[in-house]
């Protein structure tokens, strides 16, 4: 038995690869196999405007815009669905369980602002309305699909989608590549690994991109500074752990201390980043966001009568790229002792000094470097190859959903020369320097 069920959204979904456009989500639910498409209502290939502030974005060549998602359910001939559909709000139950699990994930992990989970305000006690509403059909063979109730198709989506006005910036910005971890999350898989490449912080900075979405600029800057102090927090604690060897006593001392935001943002940086993230940090808009926030705390939204709205977008956005960078950092010394001992396996094997990054989304860019200079044999094309598959079995020991081909970036270095001579990416070798 099948059933099948809809619900409204504004995402935008952008990519370089054309094959991106449509994707799905598969996952198990209880005893039901589960399936989310995301419905393309218009497909472009390339972004009709530029959206100011968005490099990432505007440098993408597809997107394509989706107005609803919808879902298939399966039982695998168990019959569950039928006994279900027998009882009209046990089967709301359950779609709303299963509809809920995918749009909290999809939110928090997929960044899609404008998401939310269905939380039924009207008709409570009406099954049928809701079920309407859903847009739910049924089908034995999930080949042809009728409405379970029969003004479903006179009403269907009532009320949902009308005041959608269709300007791109009322809708969430979807890539691809987070689809995996919204995907892991709803399955309960790699849960260690999600709450490392999306932490806390990010509920609080797709909080706050939704409220500069409505305007509520109070909200927007009081949740992107809450990111940016568990952000910072976390990075000191796994900075001096890791790096300067502190105890947790020592670490707590020192957090302890009474030091204010403002104070640290000024110290930790400057101490503990090297200069290319160092120089990314406008501690002007930082700092003058950090400010609005106490103000708005101690004395209400009247002092930001004066701030305009340009503004109070470079703040907050300043402030989430700085959450963003600090997060990254202790990820990857987090990661720094897993990664040593790969890195320490192929220099053994290799003769080659190893470097390994691990990024977001099952992705590591890797040096290599040469340590003697023969490159007619450290750039041979079999030599590469075998270096690419070791690395590849390896980090798949460590993070099973790594797909060479997509997640990983090889670079090729001499060690008497700071240029690069090769890299391999995306299942070929590319070489720059002959």
């Amino acid at each position: 038995m099948f059933i099948k069920f809809k619900w409204p959204v504004k995402i935008i979904i952008f990519g370089n690869k054309e094959g991106e456009m449509q994707p799905e989500i598969n996952f198990r639910f209880k005893n039901f196999k589960c399936k989310v498409h995301f419905n393309s209502v218009s497909y472009f290939d390339k972004p009709y405007v530029e959206i100011k502030g968005e490099n990432r974005i505007n440098n993408d060549k597809y997107f394509s815009r989706v107005k609803t998602i919808t879902f298939e359910v399966d039982d695998d001939n168990a019959n569950i669905l039928m006994d279900l559909i027998k009882n009209k709000k046990l089967l709301l139950e359950q779609i709303i369980l299963i509809l809920n699990k995918v749009l909290k994930y999809l939110r928090i992990f997929g960044w899609a602002h404008t998401v939310h989970e269905y939380s039924p305000k009207y008709y409570e006690e009406n099954v049928d309305f809701q079920l309407i509403e859903l847009n739910v059909q049924v089908s034995e063979d999930g080949k042809n699909f009728n409405y379970l109730i029969d003004e479903s198709e006179k009403w269907e989506m009532f009320g949902i989608t009308k005041h959608d006005t269709g300007f791109i910036h009322e809708y969430s910005y979807l890539f691809p590549s987070k689809l995996s971890i919204v995907e892991d999350a709803i399955a309960d898989r790699n849960l260690d690994i999600i709450k490392e490449e999306e932490p806390i912080e990010t509920e609080f900075i797709v909080n706050s991109r939704e409220h500069l979405l409505n305007k509520n600029y109070r909200l927007a800057i009081i949740e992107s500074v809450i990111a940016l102090e568990i952000a910072l927090t976390r990075y000191i604690r796994v900075y001096f752990e890791s790096i300067k060897k502190f105890s947790k006593k020592k670490i707590d001392k020192f957090l302890n201390a009474n030091f204010d935001l403002s104070t640290r943002l000024y110290i930790i940086p400057a101490l503990t980043l090297n200069d290319n993230d160092y120089s990314e940090i406008d501690f002007d808009l930082l700092l003058k966001g950090v400010g609005l926030r106490n103000k708005l705390i101690h004395k209400g939204e009247d002092c930001l009568s004066g701030v305009s709205e340009d503004e109070i977008n470079s703040c907050i956005s300043k402030i989430i790229k700085l959450s963003r960078l600090l997060s990254l950092k202790t990820i990857q010394m987090k990661t720094e002792p897993k990664m040593r001992d790969i890195a320490e396996n192929i220099r053994t094997k290799f003769r080659v000094g190893c470097v390994i990054s691990r990024l977001r989304n099952h992705r590591f860019s890797v040096i290599i470097y040469s340590t003697f200079s023969i490159d007619g044999v450290f750039f041979e094309e079999n030599r590469v190859v075998d270096i690419i598959n070791t690395l590849s079995k390896l980090l798949a020991k460590y993070d099973n959903n790594i797909i060479p081909n997509e997640h990983l970036v090889v670079y090729f270095r001499d060690i008497s020369d700071v240029e690069l001579w090769a890299y391999w990416s995306e299942g070929k070798t590319v070489t720059v320097k002959q």
